[in-house]
């Protein structure tokens, strides 16, 4: 089980590393530091990171995962997983409808659209750190 622990590890560290990382050059873009294409370019690489982290994570945990010990903890992790895949597939729509926008300026994108876009990456950084939080207690407690 130490070798599926460490893949399951590896997928955590591709997975929220990316995500880190396109959230920080999408808050850069905020700040008029960098451009909406290589935001867009950049999250285009980061998803397909994310997504292979997240198939590696879900095979390797399912594999860790012990039915007869499955915790209220576990059961908030796994629901926190369903919620942040979702919510990628999500965020790829926003990213395409950024794209359509063809604006440099996040301040003169649409309200909403700025609303929905920090409250969808809000809740995946949600999503991975409570998933984070709970095998990190997890891992630790035994």
């Amino acid at each position: 089980m130490n070798v599926i622990l460490f893949i399951h590890l590896v997928g955590f560290g591709l997975g929220l590393g990316a995500v880190i990382f396109i959230d920080l050059v999408g808050l850069l873009w905020v700040f008029g530091k960098t451009t909406v294409s290589k935001v867009s370019w950049l999250s285009g690489i980061a998803q397909k990171i994310i997504w292979t982290a997240v198939i590696i994570q879900v095979i390797s945990g399912g594999i860790l995962l012990e039915p007869v010990n499955v915790t209220s903890g576990t059961k908030i992790k796994l629901f926190a997983v369903v919620v942040l895949a979702v919510n990628g597939l999500f965020l790829d729509r926003i990213r395409h409808q950024l794209i359509a926008y063809e604006q440099d300026d996040f301040w003169k994108l649409p309200r909403k659209f700025q609303v929905i876009s920090v409250g969808s990456i809000s809740l995946s950084q949600l999503c991975w750190w409570t998933a984070t939080i709970i095998g990190f207690i997890a891992a630790t407690s035994s």
